[in-house]
């Protein structure tokens, strides 16, 4: 599947040959491009742990925030504790994670949960046996600008090791906070304390102490939207287009100082 499962990062000996050829060949048929924009530390790092990129000039530059008009909120519904998680409904997304670490609370919340996947009959029958779990299924983009300006938080318990989830843009932009699991390159994105909350990946009991620290500060986070949008403000799709731009401008000309003979598939 490409998935790398928290976990299961290591791979069967019985393997390990087959993935060293996938690995060489990819490299052969990459070549040497003239510059690698991940959106990432932690793709950089994975990619460079496998001898990729090894001459060639890489830089870490998040993804553009979505350009979603919304305006950041200044305050919250009064009420319980509104928890969104909004994505696939797999195993590897930590669906099961948040319901277990959900049943923990002893206060009042509501979970609200969103989208498709093979999940989804585990997630019908525990919203049957539990009225503050809602099933939304499926949101297009406007019914999600709806669900956040009501959401106090977005939880991402992801299992698998995650790049720059797209959720975590969407909820920051909208001045929600996060609670995510420290995995993959989402740690570059959720500041504690400022921004939101990381959790140990799949440890159910941290993730439900974070719930319980955000339902402590709920009202404290309900007026820091401004703040939770500045933490991704420099990520906005013009910032972006004008550092990448930049940056190749840059490339072309260090290629046109020193001219250096490519095969026709590295450029």
């Amino acid at each position: 599947s490409g998935l790398l499962i928290w976990g299961k990062e290591q791979f069967s000996w019985m393997f390990k040959p087959a993935y060293s050829a996938y690995r060489f060949f990819t490299r052969r048929a990459i070549g040497r491009p003239d510059l690698v924009v991940f959106p990432s530390k932690f793709l950089m790092d994975k990619y460079k742990e496998f001898r990729f990129f090894k001459d060639t000039k890489t830089i870490v530059m998040p993804n553009p925030a979505p350009a979603f008009d919304i305006k950041a909120k200044e305050g919250r519904l009064d009420g319980p504790l509104r928890i969104l998680f909004v994505g696939q409904l797999e195993r590897h997304k930590g669906i099961k994670l948040l319901i277990s670490a959900f049943k923990k609370l002893e206060f009042k919340a509501l979970l609200n949960i969103a989208g498709e996947g093979t999940e989804r009959k585990y997630l019908v029958t525990q919203a049957k046996a539990n009225k503050p779990i809602s099933d939304l299924g499926y949101v297009s983009v406007e019914q999600l600008i709806d669900c956040l300006k009501s959401t106090d938080v977005i939880v991402v318990p992801s299992l698998c090791y995650e790049n720059s989830p797209t959720v975590i843009y969407e909820a920051l932009t909208a001045g929600v906070p996060v609670i995510a699991a420290d995995i993959g390159g989402v740690g570059e994105l959720v500041q504690d304390g400022v921004n939101g909350y990381l959790f140990k990946p799949g440890d159910v009991d941290d993730l439900a102490d974070k719930l319980r620290l955000m339902n402590d500060q709920k009202e404290e986070f309900g007026h820091k939207g401004l703040q939770i949008k500045a933490t991704i403000e420099d990520h906005s799709l013009d910032n972006y287009a004008d550092k990448l731009m930049k940056l190749i401008d840059k490339v072309q000309e260090e290629k046109k100082q020193s001219p250096t003979e490519k095969s026709p598939s590295a450029n």
